[in-house]
Parts: C-alpha cells; structure tokens; sequence
C-alpha cells in the first residue's frame, strides 16, 4: 500500500494536508528499498490503508494506481471524517475521488471530494465501493466521472448504507451502469440526491444505474428510499430517470425530474424507473412528464410540472414534510411556502419566506406576509402560512425572521463566448473557433465547436502548443464583484491535453487584487499525461479567500518546463460562469 502520507494507518491522523503526487511508480521505489514491502495494492493521497481515525485533513494531489485507489485513502476499515480530497484519481478498479474500498464497519462522515475520478470498473466520485455494513453520511461528490462501467457521481458500487448525501458531477461509462449517485447498488440509500447528467450504453438512472437483489447476492439488499435525481440521463437501453433497471428491489417516495433520452429508436426508457422485474416495488413515488419527455414508467406516477410541485399530492402519498403534523414527525422533506418548487430535502438549504420574485428574503417577501396578515389558509399553502397551522401570524414572521436577507444560488458573470468578453490573453492563448487540429503526437486533437457555440478560449487553436520551454503564459479574467456572495464557485468546460506536470504545466489561479496568487487547481501528476476527448464540465470552490471580494480575478495558465515536452492541443475552455450565495 501507499499513502502520500502513510502507507498504514493504526492510530489517529488529523488535521493534516498532503499535496504530492501518488501512483505506482512509488510502490516500485519502496519495493526496490524494502524487500518485504506489502505488494497489496491500494493508493491513497494520504494513506494507503486506514485502520485508524482520521479527521479533518485534506489531500489535493493527483494519485493514480491500479486497484484500490482513492484521492485520501485506498481503502479504510475504520473511520473517516471532516475531510476532502479535490486532485484527480485514476486507475483500473475499484477508484473513488475521496477511498476506493469502504470495508468491515467503516464510516465516512462530513467528507467531501472534488476531483475527476477516472477508470474501467466500480468507479464513483466520493467512494469505488461500499461492502454491507459500512456508513456513508452528510458526504458529496462535484467531480466528474469516466468509467467502463459501474460508475456514480457518489459511489460505483453500493452494499452499504448512504444517507444524506449529494453528487453534481457528469458521469460517463462506455458500457453499462451509470447512475448520477451510485452505479451498482445493492444497498441502502437515504434521504440523498444526484444532479448531475449520466450517460452509459445501458442501465443508466438519474439517481441509480442498477438496483439489484438477486439470490445468488445475498449481500445485495437495495433500498431507495426519500431520495431524487434532477438530472438528464442518455443511453441505448434501460434509461430511468430515477433508476435505470429495478430488479427486485424497493424504491419508496422517490421523485425524478430530468430528461430522459434513448439514443436509438427502441430504447427502453421510463421517466422513473425503465424496468422493474422480479418483484420489484416502486410506491408513493413521482417524476415529472413534461421536464422529463417521457409518459411510460414502470412504477411510479407521472405528473405535471404544476402538480409535481403541489405539496397536498406528497401529503397525500405519505411524505413527512417538516412542520406538519399528518404523517409522522422523521420530518425528510420541505417545500417553500408560497413558491413554487420541488420538495427538498430535510438537510438541504432553503430559504423560508422567500414568496416571492427577486430571489432572497427581503422587504418584498415582508409585504406579501403582511398582505396575508391572519389569513386562514389550507395546505397545499398560497400564502405565507409557514408554520401550517392555519393562520399567517407572528410565528409565521418570526420563522420567516430567521432567513432575513439570505438568499440562494446567483449568478455573478456567465458567458457562453459567442463574443470576445475581453480577457487578457498571453502566449498562444486566442479566442475564435477551434478546428480540431494537433494530437498528432500524443493526446487527443482540439475539439471542433465549442461546448456550446462555436468559439472558445484555447491555447493555439490551430493545433499543438509550442514546445519551447517558455512561460507561464496566462487567459485573465476579472476583476468580478463578489462583495455580496460567499461560497463562491468557479464552473466552465474543459478541454485539455497535456504533457505530465514535470514537462508543462497546466493550472487555475485566483487573486483578489490582480498581484498575488493562489492555485486553485493544478495538473501535478509526473507520470501521466491529461487527454480529454470530450468536454469535461468541472467546478472549483474558490474557498473563503473569495468570500465578499470586490475585486476577484480568475486566470488559466500553462507554462512549457523542458525542452523534451511532447507537443499537445493544449487548453480549450468554454461556458464559464462564476455563482455564489447571497448574504
């Protein structure tokens, strides 16, 4: 086993941070220096196998291996919490952005991971595989994730229990069982939500892959249970929006709303579920049939956007929403009062007394209340009756009171490129249409059109970059105003090829006065080079150094460090928008 830090873990690490890179050619160092070195495989950008504890610790470098490779731990038997990983993993099997393999009675808890995970089977952005008792709660996955098969925005392959968690990353496998958060599950998965895009060849879901019970697993025991997927799904065969193919197990008050698309003529596809078979049940359970194009699915009912976002139909289906009384006080969903929404989850933010257009809670929203003012109203809730109990009163004001001048998701700045926005450009850097040149030597050639459009920022859109040692030459952005946001996030699609770190280097850099810098990501890995042959959607937290800037500057660089550098396409980028959360 490695482990950037530690090969094996025993006792406790916390707060610790590793930034080197990780991958096989460190296993043949030790082989060649220690005789008795432990041939396990198993890589990790901190440890290579926990027994342990660890906490709040973060791994950011780029870790690679064949089997058993996660961005902090290879695999853990023990116990991992308030941590992160955000560099890209790569292997064979068995890969997660965060521990390849949860084993025994492991648990994962308030962990994050923000890397793309990269591999051929059982690969998820958080964690590879979860065995039967082990726990994963109030975790998340961003990065994006390319497979052969069995791939998750969360988890590859499910045996254990998932509870509040989330997965935005795309997920791509080439062959079969993608799921926006797990690909395989033969577990539990509560109270948890995907919003990413999936695409396989079969057996694709907006929230799961496959779910399977099957004798011969006894193992596999699948449950779905107050879970959603907002995101489109593609695919030949088996496409759900919520689940791909339900073979024997139970999916209860689940609801889907993305797109739902069969890429030949006689796809199988449902809005919810494609298939259910061997006595598989799917009750109290919803998608959308106008967000999503499709009006079959077996199991589940089909709804209008306006009936989807009526409470009374959840209520009526056995939901327990937060602050009512009619189904039991577990309390897993919440819907906004007096605007019209997908319910929510119980953990998830939202913003109670936000009635009405600008987003936010404001003195508008106050006037909509006082225009309500005793009102005694019926659930589904038209005023701002948050309390449901009848009445709009003073509880109502004083819960609306509680998210005074809080607001959701904004957008800063966006830009699909269809014109020059007027960044200061270096080197090879160019604007204009790529033309799919370069990659002649290695990598793959620049795209043809933008992700969207036809224009991009890229280097040299005529083909490979110049081999010359040189640089960094940098695409600046900004200034952009950020004093009323926190939470800032960087998204664009990429589309890179570039030679291993020692030999060019490609980077993201943020500022907050246009002088000093600090990375917000970095190609690190010395052995391996980048090739995407497709856009890559990637989002970056840009952390609290961005919290209420006035000036914020973003820029994308790459620099040529040796003469022997392999000539590549380089960066292009696209679609870039900056959002963060008003205060």
């Amino acid at each position: 086993m490695v482990g950037g830090m530690v090969g094996s873990n025993y006792g406790i690490i916390s707060d610790c941070y590793t930034t080197c890179t990780v991958g096989p050619g460190e296993q043949r160092f030790l082989e060649s220096i220690h005789p008795s070195f432990d041939e396990r495989e198993s890589f990790g950008g901190l440890v290579g196998i926990n027994s342990g504890e660890i906490s709040n610790c973060h791994a950011i470098g780029e870790v690679s291996g064949e089997k058993s490779v996660g961005g902090l731990a290879g695999e853990t038997y023990g116990v991992i919490s308030n941590s992160q990983s955000s560099g890209n993993v790569s292997g064979d099997a068995v890969i997660g952005g965060l521990v390849g393999e949860n084993r025994r009675t492991s648990r994962l808890s308030n962990c994050c991971s923000t890397g793309h995970v990269s591999g051929r089977n059982i690969i998820g952005g958080l964690v590879g595989s979860t065995s039967k008792e082990c726990h994963i709660d109030t975790c998340y996955a961003t990065g994006s994730i390319s497979a052969e098969e069995n791939a998750g925005g969360l988890v590859g392959l499910n045996e254990g229990d998932i509870s509040t968690c989330y997965a935005t990353g795309l997920v791509l496998a080439d062959a079969n069982c993608a799921g926006g958060l797990v690909g395989f599950n033969g577990g539990t998965i509560r109270m948890s939500c995907a919003h990413g895009f999936a695409s396989a060849n079969d057996r694709i879901g907006g929230l799961v892959g496959f779910n399977l019970k099957e004798e011969m697993f006894l193992n596999y025991d699948p449950v779905v249970i107050d879970s959603y997927a907002r995101g489109s799904v593609r695919g030949k065969d088996l496409v759900g929006g919520l689940i791909g193919l339900n073979q024997g197990g139970t999916v209860l008050r689940c609801y889907s709303t993305g797109r739902v698309k069969g890429i030949t003529g006689d796809s199988w596809i449902g809005g919810l579920v494609s298939a259910n078979s061997k006595g598989g049940l799917v009750e109290n359970s919803f998608w959308d049939t106008e967000t999503s194009s499709v009006n079959r699915s077996e199991g589940g009912t089909g709804k209008t956007t306006s009936e989807m976002q009526n409470m009374w139909m959840y209520l009526n289906a056995g939901w327990d929403f937060a602050g009512e009384m009619f189904n039991g006080m577990n309390d897993a969903w919440q819907m906004c009062c007096g605007r019209p929404i997908y319910p929510k989850l119980a953990w998830e933010e939202i913003l109670v007394g936000d009635f009405v257009d600008p987003e936010g809670v404001d003195f508008l929203d106050l006037v909509f209340l006082a225009d309500h003012w005793l009102q005694t109203v019926a659930l589904p809730c038209s005023s701002p009756d948050v309390t449901f109990d009848a009445p709009v009163d003073i509880k109502d004001f004083a819960r609306m009171a509680q998210y005074w001048g809080r607001g959701v998701r904004d957008t800063v700045f966006e830009t699909a490129l269809d014109e020059p926005p007027g960044w200061t450009m270096e080197g090879q850097w160019q604007f204009g249409a790529p033309v799919g040149g370069g990659g002649s030597v290695e990598g793959h050639p620049d795209p043809t059109a933008g992700c969207t459009g036809d224009n991009v920022y890229g280097v040299n859109l005529q083909g490979d970059y110049t081999v010359v040692v040189d640089g960094p030459h940098y695409l600046t952005a900004g200034p952009f105003d950020c004093r009323l946001y926190r939470d800032v996030k960087l998204e664009f699609a990429r589309w890179l090829n570039t030679d291993e770190a020692d030999y060019v280097l490609a980077m993201i850099e943020l500022s907050v006065d246009g002088i000093t810098w600090a990375p917000i990501w970095r190609y690190e890995n010395m052995e391996t080079f980048l090739m995407d042959d497709t856009w890559q959607a990637v989002v970056y937290s840009l952390g609290a150094i961005a919290d209420y800037r006035e000036n914020l500057y973003i820029r994308w660089g790459y620099e040529i460090k040796d003469i022997e550098a392999w000539p590549m396409s380089g960066w292009n980028i696209d679609d870039v928008r900056l959002s963060g959360v008003r205060q």
